[in-house]
């Protein structure tokens, strides 16, 4: 009898664990599609349970286009290839902005942040310079932090939080 328990308890886990990781692999090729903020609306339908997906892709050993081209110049765009990481970073901070976005009944073209791109601080002054992978490790380290200390908040409170404050990444980078 205890043996059939067991194997019962088991069946569930692993199935918990093997839908879990679909729903990883599924959004995994959301986040690196080529246009962020389309991927945003199947994101952020997840909600907050695509938070621990997301942390586990921002330091993805691939280099992708990031950064918003300047809807009002052509002839300036911070868009440029940098680590694809930033783009699940941008995700979780698009995931706990969308209840603060006026008029948000649709994510699409919605941008949180100016340009969608992380800068680095120097001396107090952000430079746009490229991040490498090391930097990815230290940002993908302050998000998991973030997450172990938010993670049995509700999303309206981890939107209200992130409406006040919106500095999960600390001193030493930024968005822009």
């Amino acid at each position: 009898m205890k043996c059939k328990w067991f194997c019962y308890l088991s069946l569930c886990l692993l199935n918990t664990v093997c839908f879990g990781q679909k729903k990883c692999d599924g959004l995994y090729d959301v986040v690196f599609d080529k246009n962020i903020l389309k991927a945003g609306n199947q994101v952020v339908s997840f909600g907050k349970d695509a938070i621990p997906c997301l942390l586990d892709m921002i330091d993805v050993k691939k280099e992708s286009s990031v950064g918003f081209q300047d809807p009002n110049s052509s002839s300036t765009s911070l868009t440029f290839r940098n680590c694809a990481g930033i783009s699940a970073a941008y995700l979780i901070e698009l995931i706990l902005s969308k209840d603060s976005l006026l008029n948000a009944e649709t994510i699409d073209g919605v941008r949180i942040y100016q340009n969608g791109v992380i800068l680095k601080i120097k001396k107090n002054n952000p430079v746009l310079e490229k991040l490498n992978y090391n930097d990815m490790l230290v940002i993908k380290k302050i998000y998991t932090k973030w997450w172990e200390l938010n993670k049995n908040k509700t999303i309206v409170q981890l939107t209200d939080e992130w409406r006040k404050n919106k500095n999960i990444l600390g001193k030493k980078f930024r968005w822009a």
